[in-house]
């Protein structure tokens, strides 16, 4: 009898959902680079829109992440991206929340302090979203 052959690793279940889960971070990355930019100009409505759903759906996708990363058993440091993910997000959300109570209180004016320091936060962050996803993707590639 001949033996089975060996699955190649990365034809395991969670993947393909990896390559998935990291294209999307990759361009989410991408996205968070460009709204830096144009909000330094200005931005529509739309774009924010955008943005703001694109946001809430790879928070979504990095919860679905993390339940199949550690299901499929795959290697912890494919789970890094999800867990920044979840924690950056519930930090910024935490920090809003904080900012806006402050400029309620005292009536600062958050675009006049703090906008300059997020855009330069947010920058940093989807630089290391953008060079991660790639170490990743390439690390994985089929």
């Amino acid at each position: 009898m001949a033996k089975k052959a060996k699955k190649c690793p990365h034809e395991k279940p969670g993947y393909h959902f990896l390559h998935v889960f990291y294209a999307l971070s990759l361009v989410y990355g991408l996205v968070g680079i460009a709204d830096a930019l144009i909000l330094t100009d200005n931005f529509t409505y739309i774009w924010s829109m955008f943005n703001a759903f694109y946001a809430l759906a790879i928070f979504v996708l990095s919860i679905v992440a993390m339940s199949v990363f550690v299901k499929a058993k795959l290697p912890p440091i494919t789970w890094v991206l999800p867990i920044y993910h979840l924690v950056f997000f519930i930090v910024l959300i935490v920090t809003s929340v904080f900012l806006l109570f402050l400029s309620y209180k005292r009536g600062i004016l958050i675009d006049q302090v703090t906008l300059p320091k997020m855009l330069w936060i947010g920058m940093v962050s989807s630089v290391f979203e953008v060079i991660y996803s790639t170490y990743i993707l390439f690390r994985y590639r089929k």
